[in-house]
């Protein structure tokens, strides 16, 4: 089949060099995907701003600092903020915070969302920002976090959660921080970089 041996050597190297090729495609093309399924973060500017309006209500508890937000019968302790990329290129601003049952009953965390919005800037107008999380990477921090909302936490007890905001665009967000009558204590703004 092969008159001498040069022409095997060559054909032998040849096979090698295209199953060589073929092994990085198919090794890239797999981490790509992996990379892809991944929780993908970039960091947004760190200096927040506070532009405080009245932000003590102690009539019934709420108040607002650069820190900190405690909706009558809770704290929330600001953390670190991020942006994560979800899926179908879904974006989310995430705000961790620890969130911690001042009262002296059990609590359901996740009652102090609805005295939590965001907006931002479209083209025409301020949009207010999705709270759901069904987009965020599966076994994500923020995913999990933003799932601690619904524990029942004991008087004292804590717990690490996020807010999550679903961005439409690379326009500075402004999270609106509300009393009891759903009237505006203050809010923070958040620039994207």
């Amino acid at each position: 089949m092969f008159h001498n041996k040069k022409n095997l050597i060559s054909l032998l190297v040849l096979v090698a060099g295209l199953v060589a090729v073929f092994s990085i495609i198919i090794a890239t093309t797999a981490h790509q995907d992996s990379a892809s399924s991944q929780t993908k973060i970039k960091a947004i500017n760190k200096e927040t701003k506070f532009a405080g309006l009245p932000t003590n209500d102690s009539a019934t508890g709420y108040s607002l600092t650069d820190d900190s937000y405690n909706v009558n019968h809770f704290r929330l302790d600001f953390g670190k903020t991020e942006v994560v990329y979800g899926s179908n290129n879904s974006r989310f601003l995430v705000i961790h915070a620890k969130i911690t049952d001042t009262w002296h009953a059990n609590i359901d965390s996740v009652e102090i969302y609805p005295a939590i919005f965001a907006s931002q800037k479209s083209d025409d107008a301020d949009v207010k920002l999705s709270h759901l999380a069904n987009k965020l990477p599966k076994n994500s921090l923020a995913l999990k976090e933003t799932q601690n909302f619904h524990k029942r936490l004991l008087p004292g007890d804590s717990a690490e959660v996020a807010l999550t905001f679903e961005l439409i665009n690379n326009n500075t967000v402004t999270v609106h921080f509300t009393d009891a009558n759903h009237s505006e204590l203050g809010y923070k703004t958040y620039a994207l970089t």
